[in-house]
């Protein structure tokens, strides 16, 4: 286990993708949901991942920059495939550039995003975010 995965050990969370200076983590107990979504599902998300580790533009149908924000005035963004939406947000962890994802909508079926989902994602940023700055 390398110095960055104990250091997203410690603080409750798992790395999905990590290439270049970036990686893509998830809550170790949303990781369970990620494992959920059908192998096509994961795939797709991972290949987008790879692609915002690299630093490429991702299109709209990728990722949605802009989900709204937290409390902590924290911009929630989503990868995007399937009408799944993997909500969390972007920060320098450890001196490398993470996408935190904090929660999972896999039962997304209209365009629009589920306010509650929402409203508890951006709690959760928060609350890690909390955890990354105590750090």
């Amino acid at each position: 286990m390398s110095d960055s995965d104990d250091d997203l050990k410690a603080i409750g969370c798992c790395c999905l993708v990590r290439c270049g200076k970036a990686q893509v983590a998830v809550l170790s107990d949303v990781s369970k949901d990620f494992s959920a979504l059908e192998e096509r599902q994961r795939d797709r998300f991972q290949r987008i991942m790879e692609l915002w580790c690299e630093g490429k533009p991702l299109t709209p149908e990728m990722m949605n920059r802009n989900e709204g924000r937290s409390k902590g005035n924290v911009r929630l963004e989503a990868f995007k495939a399937f009408k799944v939406r993997l909500y969390g947000f972007d920060v320098t962890f450890k001196k490398i550039r993470t996408f935190f994802i904090v929660i999972i909508d896999s039962a997304k079926k209209q365009n629009r995003a589920d306010k509650n989902i929402l409203k508890s994602a951006k709690a959760r940023v928060d609350e890690l975010l909390g955890e990354i700055s105590n750090d």
